[in-house]
């Protein structure tokens, strides 16, 4: 599935990574596997981009906290500001640390040695599976979308908060007397900051008839443990936390804009907002549904293991000890995220609170517009 799947997804978007040279790893055909980019212009270009994506959200940041901007114009900046610094947060790499690599072999290693156990060149995609793999396509579109709409938003409205030119207090006047063509290098700039923020985050039991099929299945288990844990290892500290908590933020932000200020952020560069906001239910939806299903779906194979060995072991006295000791040292599976981890209620617990913060944060609109 990864191989067959995922895998040429993975590829089709590391030929567009090798123009921006936003990631700092190749895809070697001849071991089938990546590898950390031996270019030092490559390396050099994209420990650059590293330090200018933390400097850009630092400036955007400090426009937002000390720029001449109206309320309107700090919610619509602070959407971006929460989007940039998600993918920076992600693609973050200076030291060429090979960990998120690592996870992706560990999984084409584990389906290899799947299929050479089992025999069968491919196994068909599980519901959970299509789901992710239309997710993923989805986000592509909705990526290069998002860039192509802050072009044209750019474009249209110079001084759209908190991009570079609104950093200045006689922006208008200033986007007017500007040479066309110093715009338009600085709106290419910043399309280009979007991009390579964007696309280098992207890259980041049978039925058993005996006592030898229930080690069997004991075993395969296990190596499922072992993956878990090598891959809770690096998502745990970047990836999952913006996924829990910068795409909540997002969204509350995203549908609080696009509620109440959208007579006042110029077409078609509003769009940008309705499309968060569809993109990020999605996320919580859909990515925290299936993650939370390694957490119930792992508790009822225990069980079921569990039953299977006791009818099976129940006048094997001492086979049945050490098979039962064997079960009783596998967990329960967890996608976790710092010291918590994501069960059945995650998913609704989010998004009943981006539905309950971004009302309240609506009628207090409503109430200064009325007060």
């Amino acid at each position: 599935m990864v191989y067959s799947e995922f895998l040429p997804m993975l590829k089709r978007n590391l030929e567009f990574c090798q123009l921006l040279k936003c990631v700092p790893f190749v895809f070697d055909s001849k071991i089938d596997r990546l590898v950390k980019a031996k270019r030092v212009g490559h390396v050099v270009m994209f420990r650059l981009q590293c330090f200018l994506s933390v400097l850009y959200i630092s400036a955007l940041f400090l426009n937002l906290c000390f720029g001449r901007l109206t309320t309107t114009e700090k919610f619509q900046g602070l959407t971006f500001f929460m989007v940039y610094f998600a993918a920076t947060w992600i693609k973050f790499n200076y030291s060429l640390d090979m960990a998120a690599i690592e996870v992706i072999h560990a999984f084409l290693d584990f389906e290899e040695c799947i299929v050479r156990e089992t025999d069968s060149p491919k196994f068909p995609l599980s519901f959970g599976a299509k789901i992710m793999k239309l997710f993923i396509q989805l986000a592509e579109v909705s990526g290069f979308s998002f860039v192509i709409l802050q072009l044209i938003l750019l474009q249209c409205v110079p001084c759209t908060s908190p991009f570079i030119f609104s950093m200045f207090p006689n922006c208008e006047e200033m986007a007017d007397k500007t040479c066309w063509l110093l715009k338009l290098a600085v709106h290419i700039f910043e399309t280009w900051m979007c991009l390579q923020m964007f696309f280098g985050c992207k890259v980041k039991t049978a039925t058993m008839q005996s006592e030898q099929d229930a080690e069997k299945c004991i075993k395969f288990y296990r190596c499922i443990q072992m993956l878990e844990k090598f891959f809770s290892a690096y998502p745990m500290s970047r990836v999952v936390p913006v996924m829990v908590f910068g795409i909540l933020s997002m969204e509350i932000i995203s549908l609080f804009v696009s509620i109440n200020f959208y007579d006042k952020i110029a077409m078609p560069g509003f769009l940008l907002f309705p499309l968060l906001g569809l993109n990020t239910p999605l996320n919580n939806i859909c990515l925290l549904t299936l993650a939370s299903l390694v957490h119930n779906s792992s508790g009822k194979i225990l069980a079921v293991l569990e039953k299977k060995v006791m009818e099976m072991t129940c006048h094997r006295g001492r086979n049945k000890s050490i098979i039962y000791r064997q079960l009783r040292a596998c967990s329960v599976l967890k996608v976790k995220f710092w010291s918590n981890y994501i069960d059945r209620g995650t998913p609704l617990v989010i998004q009943n609170f981006c539905i309950n913060q971004t009302m309240s944060l609506t009628l207090v609109e409503a109430n200064k517009m009325h007060g």
